[in-house]
């Protein structure tokens, strides 16, 4: 009897050393990381990360008729009357240029009137959005889904007319226009809607080269006159975008007592009655931002992609407390479909695409050669097109870059456009 107690007081004294020696170790991690919280703060400031509400403040207020945004307030009133009419199977139908003509003239003149309120938008060369981020992190802008819509129905005006999808400069002007203004918002969403907008207005750029008859000579003009459009549009910078986010992050966390009690649940494995857990916490999040800006400085826009990435999946390998609360906020959709969507880098990949093809198509509108040196670099694949001549017409392919994971959802995708008359 007496060598059972002896046993048991030395596994009781084993269990208590080794959580001792864990909740030592969890004590020293939490201090270290609170350790951090001012120099993150200076750090924040040099990467023009926004601390408090009033940064978020436009500096002067634009006069009601410059202000774009007035104009996409009425496209989101409109279209919240009239879109939930159709279901989303008939809607992408539409997008599409598929199904029953007289149902794609129904949702076309049921949404028209988004028409002239898309083109008094695009025509503004200004915009100032008042966007309420009174729900923090949790919030995702309802406005973007109505301007996307728009879109599409601005592209598609005339092709229920006709069995020939194509559209003319000003529409593909629109678009990238009205992209702009949303990307000027800087918020996390806009990443993803703009890149929508400008991925539906280059296929269909692309599928005017072909789809539309025209002599030889108007042909030169058009693939002129489309790439001098295009050449003008510029590259997505998505780091306004990352600051807008990490603010969002870190005014969540900040702000925990002003959140609702669903909201609250999402981080209640993270306490918030102990000083230096509130303050580890909130340098984390600072930290895994600043680090990633500070590493995206001067990186192609593969490379940003790709950081903020490997960012994200080792934040979500760690166990620790302080971690806790980045990773419940990477969970949100305002961070998975917005700082972090790949649809931008797409999205530029596919205008990379459509330049080079005209560059062939003006260097030779009849006759393609058996061999044609690319000048443009993929976006995704950080290399020049390669060009093949085919039978019908050529193919241009676009090799996966090296820093890619062959199983990731980048390298996957169909860098290849074919073109034939």
């Amino acid at each position: 009897m007496k060598r059972i107690w002896i046993f048991g007081g030395i596994a009781l004294a084993l269990i208590l050393a080794f959580c001792g020696i864990g909740g030592f170790f969890l004590y020293r991690g939490l201090v270290d990381s609170a350790g951090t919280l001012e120099p993150e703060f200076r750090r924040a400031k040099e990467n023009q990360i926004p601390l408090v509400w009033a940064d978020l403040e436009p500096p002067r207020a634009l006069e009601p008729n410059q202000n774009a945004a007035l104009d996409y307030k009425k496209i989101f009133d409109l279209w919240q009357t009239e879109r939930p009419r159709f279901t989303d199977e008939r809607w992408d139908s539409f997008i599409r240029g598929q199904g029953v003509p007289d149902d794609r003239k129904q949702i076309q003149n049921a949404l028209n009137g988004l028409n002239p309120l898309f083109k008094s938008a695009s025509a503004k060369t200004e915009v100032q959005w008042q966007i309420d981020y009174s729900l923090r992190a949790f919030t995702s802008y309802p406005g973007f889904a109505a301007i996307v819509d728009a879109n599409e129905i601005n592209l598609q005006k005339n092709q229920y007319r006709t069995a020939v999808r194509s559209v003319d400069l000003d529409q593909i002007k629109d678009a990238f226009r009205v992209s702009d203004h949303i990307l000027a918002s800087n918020d996390p969403g806009s990443l993803r809607a703009s890149a929508r907008i400008r991925m539906s207005a280059l296929e269909a750029a692309g599928r005017s080269l072909t789809e539309t008859p025209r002599v030889a000579q108007d042909s030169t003009k058009y693939y002129q006159a489309l790439l001098s459009i295009l050449e003008q549009v510029k590259p997505i910078d998505p780091l306004p975008f990352w600051r807008r986010t990490a603010f969002l992050q870190f005014i969540t966390w900040d702000e925990y007592e002003k959140l609702t009690a669903d909201q609250r649940e999402l981080f209640a494995a993270s306490r918030r009655d102990h000083d230096l857990i509130i303050d580890s916490a909130t340098s984390e999040i600072l930290k895994f931002w600043n680090d990633a800006l500070a590493q995206a400085k001067g990186e192609t826009q593969l490379g940003q992609q790709l950081l903020l990435g490997e960012r994200v999946l080792r934040i979500r390998d760690r166990t620790d407390i302080a971690a806790l609360p980045l990773q419940k906020l990477w969970t949100l959709d305002s961070a998975t479909k917005g700082a972090a969507s790949i649809d931008w880098l797409i999205a530029e990949e596919q205008l990379q695409l459509l330049r080079q093809v005209l560059d062939i198509l003006n260097a030779n509108s009849t006759e393609f050669p058996d061999e044609f040196k690319c000048k443009r670099k993929s976006v995704i694949g950080e290399k020049f097109y390669d060009y093949e001549k085919t039978d019908a017409g050529f193919r241009i392919t676009a090799t996966p870059s090296n820093r890619l994971v062959p199983a990731s959802a980048l390298a996957q995708r169909k860098l290849t456009y074919e073109f034939s008359r």
